[in-house]
């Protein structure tokens, strides 16, 4: 799901790159049957969850460039550069923008995934 093949920019409108996260269990075919392996999770700041099995995360570290939250593997909250050098999370952070929070994220769930590959004749 590089940015290349979801034919967009590379980098959000502040001039970072574009983030993403798939579960392993999608990245090559949808498996049968179709269950996340990876346990990835969405929640806000508070630590409520806002999605329920998640396949693919993709995201942006907002105008300043720092990963908030758990949006950051190396476990360091505000690298600088939105740089994710670390084991990749299964928890990401989606909030109101504040003055401390500015990272912007959306994600594709297990249900819309099949959803458009069956409408598609494409699965199963």
């Amino acid at each position: 799901m590089p940015w290349a093949t979801l034919d967009v920019g590379r980098e959000d409108a502040w001039g970072h790159r574009i983030r993403y996260r798939i579960d392993s269990n999608f990245s090559t075919a949808i498996p049968d049957p179709p269950n996340p392996a990876d346990g990835l999770t969405v929640t806000d700041t508070a630590g409520a969850a806002l999605t329920a099995t998640p396949i693919a995360i993709i995201f942006s570290c907002g105008g300043d460039g720092l990963p908030n939250g758990e949006n950051d593997a190396n476990g360091v909250v505000n690298s600088p550069i939105c740089v994710n050098p670390g084991a990749p999370n299964i928890t990401y952070v989606q909030d109101v923008h504040t003055g401390t929070f500015d990272d912007i994220l959306i994600w594709v769930s297990k249900n819309t995934l099949l959803n458009r590959v069956v409408a598609a004749g494409k699965w199963p």
